[in-house]
């Protein structure tokens, strides 16, 4: 997609956090073996896709309300995100580096989706 002009929330940091993890969950499930693939990786995936995907609309978001509807489903799929990572830990399918570059970004994302859902809750819009 040459030439492609980016989108204003492209260059949030919220964005690019949310974009980092989905990026990072897929390369970590992809070395992971079938079983362990299918009955972790795959929800994990959906749940990292989605919280992109609704930290997006929630920046983007032509009002308040559904804007913060869209981050307070981003804020629960981070929540769905790091239960199936703990469980992958404990399934051996996550080595401790890994664990901690996830926790790295999860520990940045959480406290912004939560000022992003502080913010438009009170009626204020987060892009301008």
């Amino acid at each position: 997609m040459k030439g492609k002009k980016k989108e204003p929330y492209e260059s949030l940091y919220e964005y690019r956090l949310a974009k980092k993890l989905t990026d990072m969950t897929w390369e970590a499930v992809e070395r992971w073996p079938a079983f362990e693939k299918r009955e972790i990786g795959e929800p994990l995936i959906r749940a990292a896709d989605t919280l992109r995907m609704n930290v997006e609309q929630s920046l983007v978001s032509a009002n308040a309300l559904t804007g913060g509807e869209f981050a307070r489903k981003a804020r629960s799929s981070l929540f769905e995100i790091r239960h199936l990572l703990k469980k992958a830990f404990r399934e051996g399918v996550l080595d401790e580096d890994e664990a901690d570059g996830f926790l790295v970004v999860i520990e940045s994302l959480g406290p912004r989706i939560n000022r992003i859902v502080e913010l438009l809750g009170s009626g204020g819009r987060y892009l301008r």
